[in-house]
C-alpha cells in the first residue's frame, strides 16, 4: 500500500532553521521542482490499494535518489545524510527530527522499481515540458548533439579470467537446476569454482597455452552438452552457456589442435563477464575507456535544455544513435529540430543521408580525408562526378567508367604513369599505382564540403560548442562514472543526470529572468 508524506514540521523546527537554506541552492531547487511537478498519486499504479503496510512515500524516495545522484552519495551516506544533514532534510521536506527513516536497502529496492517503471525517461520528459511551458523553446529551433565516455563499473578482464568466471557461472546455475554433476564429469578441469586463479607458471607460454586449451575444450564440451539437452535446461542457463561460448572463442586461434591467444582484437569484443554489455572504446586517439558512451541532444534557449539522452557501448560510433535521439526529441517536445549541429563525427555520409530524410539541416563538417602512409589524401584529387573523371595532383586524368551505386568505386591510376611521376613519393608507396575510392554518396559529401566553406555555415557552426558546456555540467556530478552493470541501468542513471541538469537550468533561468514563469 502506498504511503504519503504528511507535514513533518514539529516543535523542534520552531527556530525556523529551514529558512537558512539559500533559495538558489540545489536543495531548494529540487524541493521546489518536486513540489510543483510530482505527486505521490502519480505512482499509485505501483502499489496495491488495500494490501500491505504503507510504504515510504514514492516522491520522497525519488527525491532521495536524485539527491544521491547529484551529490554522488553512496546508499549508506545517503541514509546518514537524511538523518543528520539539514540541507537533505529540507530537500526531502522532513522535520529536523524526521518521523520517517530512509535506509540503504529501501534505496536499492526503489531504484529497481523506478527503473522498471521507466521513471528516468518520464522525469526527463517532464523537465522538457516544464522548459516548453516556460517559453524556453520559443527561439530558433536549433539543437546540438555530442557524446562523452562513461567508465564501466566492472573491471576489464583477461581472456583466462573471462573463460574461468563464465564457466563457474554456468556450473553455479547448473547446480541450481540439478545438472552440475552431468557437466563436471565431462570436463578436463575441476577448479572452476575456486576463487583463486590456476596455479601455473604464468611466465611460461607453453604452460599458458596448455591451460587455455583445456579451458576452451571444456567450454566446447559444455556447449555440446547444452545442445544435446536443449529441452531440459532453462533460458538462464542457456544464456550463461552462450556467454561462455563467446568469451572462449573470441580471442583464440587454433593450429594443429593447439590453441593460443591470437594477435589482434576481435570485433565487438566482450571485455568482462561481470558486465558483458560494456566495451572498449575511444573518444580520441589518446582517450580510451572501458564501458559505455553517453549521447545527448540539447536545444532551447542557448541550447541549455537537454532534449534527448541515450547510452550505447563505448565502441559504438558517435553518429549511430542520432536517429534514436531525433525520435526521442520528437516524443519529448512534440517536434523535430529545424537544424542539428555536431562535430565531424556527425558529418559522415550515412548521418547526412538520414538527417536529409528527416528534413533537418545538418551543421557539421565532413570528416577529413586521411592517408595512413602519410601520402596525399583524397582531398588532393579532383573528383568530377558530372563529367565522370578523377584528376591526380600531377594532372593525370582517369575516366570514371562505373555508375555510383550502393558500393564504392575503386579508381586505379596506371602504374606506368605513377612510376614515372615526380610526385610519386608524396602520392603512393604501392608498386601498382595510386588507388582512390569514391564513396557511394560522394556527391552529398562534396556538396557538404563546399557548404562548410561559406560564411553562413561558419556563423552557425560556432554555436556547436555550447553543448560541450552542457556535457561538462552533466558530467561534473558523476555522469562519467557508471555505477551499475548493463545498458538498462546506466541508461536510467544518465536520464536522471540529464533531468537534474534541466531542473537546475530551468529554475536558475527563472530566477534571473522574471519573465520566465515555471
Amino acid at each position: 500500500m502506498m504511503g504519503k508524506l504528511t507535514n513533518q514540521i514539529n516543535f523542534s523546527d520552531t527556530d525556523e532553521w529551514y529558512k537558512r537554506i539559500p533559495q538558489n541552492s540545489f536543495w531548494h531547487k529540487v524541493r521546489q521542482w518536486a513540489e510543483e511537478n510530482l505527486s505521490d498519486d502519480d505512482f499509485a499504479h505501483l502499489y496495491s490499494s488495500n494490501r500491505g503496510r504503507p510504504s515510504l512515500p514514492p516522491v520522497f524516495m525519488l527525491k532521495s535518489i536524485l539527491i544521491q545522484l547529484e551529490k554522488q552519495y553512496s546508499d549508506r551516506v545517503m541514509e546518514e545524510s537524511a538523518m543528520f544533514d539539514d540541507r537533505v532534510k529540507y530537500a526531502l521536506c522532513l522535520s529536523r527530527t524526521p518521523q520517517i527513516k530512509l535506509d540503504h536497502a529501501t534505496l536499492c529496492r526503489y531504484r529497481k522499481i523506478f527503473l522498471e517503471d521507466e521513471q528516468g525517461k518520464k522525469i526527463l520528459k517532464k523537465t522538457i515540458e516544464n522548459a516548453a511551458e516556460a517559453g524556453l523553446f520559443e527561439e530558433a529551433n536549433k539543437d546540438a548533439v555530442d557524446s562523452f565516455m562513461i567508465h564501466g563499473a566492472a573491471a576489464r578482464q583477461s581472456t583466462f579470467t573471462m573463460i574461468r568466471k563464465a564457466t563457474a557461472r554456468v556450473l553455479r546455475q547448473a547446480d541450481v537446476e540439478g545438472f552440475i554433476e552431468d557437466i563436471r564429469q565431462k570436463l578436463n578441469r575441476d577448479d572452476y569454482l575456486n576463487n583463486k586463479k590456476p596455479t601455473i607458471d604464468w611466465d611460461n607460454i607453453e604452460a599458458r597455452n596448455k591451460l587455455l586449451t583445456e579451458m576452451v575444450l571444456d567450454a566446447r564440451t559444455i556447449a555440446l552438452w547444452a545442445k544435446e539437452n536443449k529441452a531440459k535446461i532453462s533460458e538462464e542457463l542457456n544464456q550463461c552457456i552462450e556467454l561462455l561460448q563467446i568469451v572462449a572463442e573470441q580471442d583464440i586461434e587454433e593450429k594443429d589442435g593447439n590453441i593460443a591467444i591470437r594477435q589482434g582484437v576481435a570485433k565487438d569484443r566482450i571485455i568482462s563477464v561481470e558486465d558483458p554489455q560494456m566495451r572498449h572504446g575511444r573518444k580520441t586517439t589518446s582517450s580510451k575507456t572501458d564501458g559505455y558512451k553517453g549521447h545527448i541532444m540539447s536545444g532551447g534557449i542557448e541550447n541549455k535544455i537537454i532534449t534527448a539522452a541515450e547510452i550505447t557501448a563505448a565502441n559504438v560510433p558517435d553518429s549511430e544513435p542520432v536517429p534514436d535521439l531525433i525520435k526521442q526529441r520528437q516524443e519529448n517536445t512534440g517536434s523535430k529540430p529545424d537544424s542539428l549541429s555536431g562535430d565531424t563525427a556527425y558529418g559522415g555520409a550515412e548521418t547526412r543521408k538520414h538527417i536529409k530524410k528527416e528534413k533537418i539541416k545538418l551543421i557539421a563538417k565532413v570528416p577529413p580525408s586521411t592517408n595512413v602512409n602519410g601520402c596525399f589524401n583524397k582531398d588532393k584529387f579532383i573528383i568530377d562526378l558530372d563529367n565522370k573523371f578523377i584528376e591526380c595532383p600531377a594532372g593525370v586524368r582517369l575516366e570514371i567508367d562505373k555508375e555510383l551505386g550502393e558500393k564504392e568505386i575503386c579508381c586505379k591510376f596506371p602504374k606506368e604513369q605513377c612510376q614515372n611521376c615526380d610526385l610519386r613519393n608524396q602520392c603512393t608507396k604501392s608498386k601498382d599505382g595510386r588507388t582512390v575510392r569514391i564513396h557511394p554518396h560522394e556527391a552529398l559529401l562534396q556538396k557538404a564540403r563546399k557548404q562548410q566553406q561559406t560564411a553562413e555555415f561558419k556563423e552557425e557552426y560556432r554555436f556547436r560548442s555550447r553543448i560541450e558546456r552542457i556535457i561538462y555540467c552533466v558530467t561534473k556530478n558523476g555522469a562519467r562514472k557508471g555505477k551499475y552493470n548493463g545498458l538498462e541501468k546506466n541508461r536510467f542513471k544518465l536520464q536522471l543526470h540529464t533531468a537534474l541538469h534541466n531542473i537546475k537550468t530551468i529554475l536558475s533561468l527563472a530566477k534571473k529572468n522574471p519573465a520566465i514563469v515555471v
